[in-house]
């Protein structure tokens, strides 16, 4: 039986931060960064555990609403940056319905964009009505970005430098300056990795993924609903095989982390696809990119060997690694057929699988599906 344990879920929190960092345009690991720089800055502050660790999380998971925040692909850049104003809103909400952080996480998602002059997103709040963790966090946020945007070129303090137009206006006079000092008395350990006092709570870290997982699936009509699909697929087609070695709860696990693979704002190459040629090379990039999501949290990167090997074709002529036959995980080569399953029309599925087995498909698992009878 696939189960994890209560510490899985600081590692669930690694993970959608990654998720967070993708949509959000960012490399993997910014939003960690954050998180490091506006707990310590807390902890400075001489805050509350509890505030301590809504920081934390809030600032790991506060890109997580971009998962929400579907932009045309046509769309102009002005109208591109006024969508962006759901994320925060979007994030708030899905860190809500997590139901394991500090109260004060949720409203601290939503409120971190907000301005000191009331220009800000998504309520125009202002002054000290902006609480004081959402504006720390936003300052956290700002930091990192320069410092990113200098790279080997400049310090700490040139990158504070580059906020400080933003004083009075986006951020407080006070935070600002509260900040500088925060820096300077911190200087060797300001941006060290950090790990919050404050215990979250027994919690299923597959369900917080999951959910984060049937969001992206939401994205596109197509595939809204498609994690539960391909669960039913998997676990019928395991009824009809007989392979000991995988278990049907990681197996289904597994198919809901394929949504991983769809993190592009404009992912036309989709699964639908995936008995075809057509489209591997964007495929497989994006299974690779799921891979490199999930290597980011120890606790589930073994399911990264599995997400990123679901475009290897049975016959070695797949990506991006060119495995064959039993060189390809078993629950891999199970998604390989539940994916196809799911994406093809259903009543053409079982005749264009059953013509695909040796090639794309692994035989044994094709007639399992076909002895399966599964539809989509």
């Amino acid at each position: 039986m696939f189960t994890t344990t209560g510490s899985e879920t600081t590692d669930a929190v690694r993970l959608l931060s990654a998720v967070g960092d993708i949509f959000g345009g960012h490399r993997i690991g910014f939003s960690t960064r954050v998180a490091n720089v506006a707990a310590r800055f807390a902890v400075y502050r001489q805050a509350s555990s509890e505030s301590i660790a809504a920081t934390f999380y809030a600032a790991a998971l506060h890109r997580i609403g971009a998962v929400r925040v579907v932009v045309p692909r046509d769309a102009p850049p002005r109208a591109a940056e006024i969508a962006g104003w759901d994320d925060p809103p979007a994030g708030a909400a899905i860190v809500a319905l997590a139901g394991v952080f500090p109260p004060a996480t949720a409203d601290a998602v939503r409120w971190h964009r907000e301005a000191f002059d009331g220009t800000g997103f998504p309520d125009q709040l202002r002054w000290n009505g902006i609480p004081e963790t959402a504006m720390a966090i936003n300052i956290a946020r700002a930091f990192v970005e320069a410092r990113e945007a200098l790279a080997e070129n400049g310090s700490a303090a040139d990158a504070v430098f580059m906020l400080v137009g933003e004083s009075g206006r986006v951020f407080a006079l006070s935070a600002m300056r509260e900040f500088r000092e925060f820096l300077a008395a911190e200087a060797d350990s300001y941006d060290a990795p950090f790990e919050p006092a404050w215990p979250l709570p027994d919690a299923d870290p597959r369900a917080l993924i999951a959910r984060v997982c049937a969001e992206i699936d939401a994205r596109q009509a197509r595939t809204a609903g498609r994690g539960d699909r391909l669960e039913r697929i998997v676990r019928a087609i395991l009824t009809r095989l007989d392979v000991a070695d995988i278990d049907p709860d990681r197996a289904a696990f597994a198919g809901r982390l394929t949504a991983l693979a769809r993190t592009g704002k404009d992912f036309s190459a989709d699964d639908v696809f995936t008995l075809s040629r057509l489209g591997l090379e964007a495929r497989a990039s994006q299974a690779c990119t799921a891979a490199h999501i999930l290597s980011a949290a120890p606790a589930f990167e073994s399911f990264a060997a599995i997400v990123g090997a679901t475009e290897e074709w049975y016959d070695g002529s797949g990506l991006p690694a060119q495995y064959a036959n039993d060189a390809i995980d078993p629950i891999a080569r199970l998604l390989a057929v539940a994916i196809a399953a799911e994406a093809v029309t259903a009543g053409d599925a079982p005749r264009r699988i059953k013509a695909a087995a040796g090639t794309r498909l692994d035989p044994n698992m094709v007639a399992a599906y076909l002895a399966a009878g599964v539809r989509r």
